[in-house]
């Protein structure tokens, strides 16, 4: 339901945060922190996003269809939706 998902933002988010505070305790400046990040960050972080919206897609539908919200757990363009995150 989302778990691993999950684990995997998280563990970005943490590695990133812990990344951030190892260039502050070795006096590397901000700027050149971003300076190092940003290059990565321009195709790294949309894809983290994209992959989390992939990852949450198919547990928010069962969640919605165990709720009384759907009639059936995926459609053709669930699926279809699911399959474009999936390949991006």
């Amino acid at each position: 339901m989302g778990s691993s998902t999950m684990i995997n933002l998280s563990f970005n988010g943490i590695l990133l945060g812990a990344l951030l505070k190892k260039s502050i305790t070795n006096s590397i400046s901000l700027q050149n922190f971003l300076l190092l990040v940003i290059p990565h960050g321009i195709f790294e972080i949309p894809a983290i996003i994209i992959a989390g919206a992939a990852g949450f897609k198919i547990p928010y539908e069962i969640v919605r269809y165990l709720v009384g919200k759907k009639e059936t757990i995926l459609t053709k363009e669930d699926t279809k939706e699911y399959l474009t995150l999936a390949v991006i």
